[in-house]
């Protein structure tokens, strides 16, 4: 294992992999206590995928503020002594779906390496997740989400055919979320209703009731679950004040779903609707 330790000035670190490198263990020990930024890139030519890598990263950095690892071989990532980090981007997944192999599926066990990273950054105020990352999660999920006290922005992919099983968990462990963005991803499959999480008016998160001011959903096709969760968070977010609708070139009849949407309740009677 590669230790990064003898840095006594470092603030900003960033690893850049090829795909090359997929068959080359990466294994790095960061341990740096002046570290604030760090960004991790891994490229993975999926046509040539043969399965998930060993490769970890270890990283010691209790001063970190960014962290941003791309990396589509789902590393083991560990982060240790939880740092008050600003921004956190992860697209640590694999989209099981481009890879030629179909018989290829991600254990329990490995897609539980997306958790045990969540673990170790939940003390973060900005957090993205890719649609790789939270379709891995949503494999080893099993109802023990870490609390996010200091989140205020959450940004999600949410891949169609994975539902939204995540979501519901994500708010009911993000007290003080203010910001929320949801990106609709289709490019992989097709909705499938049934594979759709209800989310039950009779207890809605505390956030939503008292916190979240901002509302961001993109690329909206008009399927029936965007439809239930624009419902759904119009009615619930109390203290809601703005609530933003990207509506996909590829959608149909947009004047209906706007107008569809301008029909909703809304809990809010500060809520300004905006179609971009």
């Amino acid at each position: 294992m590669q230790k990064f330790s003898s840095c006594p000035v470092l603030e900003d670190l960033s690893i850049h992999a090829s795909y090359l490198d997929l068959n080359n263990l990466l294994m790095f020990d960061i341990c740096v206590p002046t570290l604030k930024r760090l960004n991790i890139r891994h490229g993975v030519d999926y046509s040539d995928f043969e399965g998930l890598s060993e490769h970890k990263y270890v990283i010691t950095a209790s001063n970190l503020e960014y962290l941003c690892i791309l990396d589509g071989s789902l590393p083991s990532v560990v982060v240790n002594e939880r740092p008050l980090l600003n921004e956190v981007n992860l697209y640590v997944g694999v989209y099981s779906l481009l890879i030629d192999d179909h018989e290829f599926e991600v254990s329990r066990d490995e897609a539980n390496r997306v958790m045990e990273l969540l673990r170790g950054i939940n003390l973060s105020k900005i957090l993205s997740l890719a649609s790789c990352s939270i379709d891995d999660l949503s494999l080893a999920f099993d109802g023990d989400m870490p609390t996010f006290p200091n989140l205020i922005c959450l940004e999600l992919d949410i891949e169609a055919g994975f539902g939204w099983k995540i979501l519901p968990y994500f708010l009911e462990s993000s007290p003080n979320l203010e910001v929320l963005i949801l990106k609709m991803d289709y490019l992989l499959t097709e909705y499938i209703p049934e594979d759709f999480v209800n989310f039950e008016s009779d207890n809605v998160p505390s956030c939503l009731r008292l916190h979240v001011k901002t509302i961001e959903i993109k690329n909206m096709m008009w399927e029936e679950d965007e439809l239930e969760v624009v419902s759904y968070m119009l009615r619930n977010c109390e203290v809601l004040k703005e609530f933003n609708a990207h509506i996909s070139a590829k959608a149909e009849s947009k004047e209906d779903l706007r107008r569809e949407i301008l029909m909703y309740p809304r809990g809010s009677a500060a809520c300004e609707i905006k179609f971009l």
